[in-house]
């Protein structure tokens, strides 16, 4: 990995840890049960999303390139700028950064899947496919992961409101 790559997954992990770590364990527990907030983030997270990148791409007849980087944007975890807006709008920031630490572990499995699933259905050479760099997207998942866990563990978290606020 290059010193641009670290730098990067720093970065995220930084600004994930951030944001996670100002939600409090409870509000985590307390929202990893909500069954239908999480169950419909997931569904539209692993289901319709990609399901609808599948669709502009055969609508659109989308070369190989385009189309398989759009497979991955519709198919990878969403949650770092979700976190952000949360934050800034005063939304239910446990909430978003449950189902950004959910989706994140779940998209260890999913977002190979279902890049496997359309980038056949889209009739893509399985020469490309296998081409991808799925190392480099495995590290970033599990930077993302490392930081929720790692954030949550935090000794009183950083549960404090100017901190999660931006100073607009």
């Amino acid at each position: 990995m290059d010193g641009k790559a670290i730098a990067a997954n720093a970065i995220l992990f930084l600004l994930i840890f951030g944001m996670s770590a100002t939600v409090e364990w409870e509000h985590f527990k307390t929202q990893s049960r909500n069954k239908k907030g999480i169950g419909t983030g997931l569904l539209l997270q692993f289901i319709i999303l990609p399901a609808l990148g599948f669709c502009v791409i055969k609508m659109l007849s989308m070369d190989y390139i385009t189309g398989i980087t759009l497979l991955i944007i519709t198919s990878s975890p969403g949650g770092s700028y979700s976190n952000w807006f949360c934050s800034v709008f005063n939304a239910d920031l446990a909430l978003s950064v449950t189902m950004t630490a959910i989706s994140t572990i779940l998209a260890l499995g999913m977002l190979p899947l279902n890049i496997f699933i359309y980038s056949k259905a889209a009739s893509f050479s399985s020469d490309g496919v296998n081409g991808l760099d799925w190392q480099g997207l495995g590290i970033s998942l599990v930077v993302v992961v490392c930081q929720s866990l790692l954030a949550y563990s935090f000794p009183g978290n950083l549960h404090q409101r100017n901190f999660a606020r931006c100073p607009i």
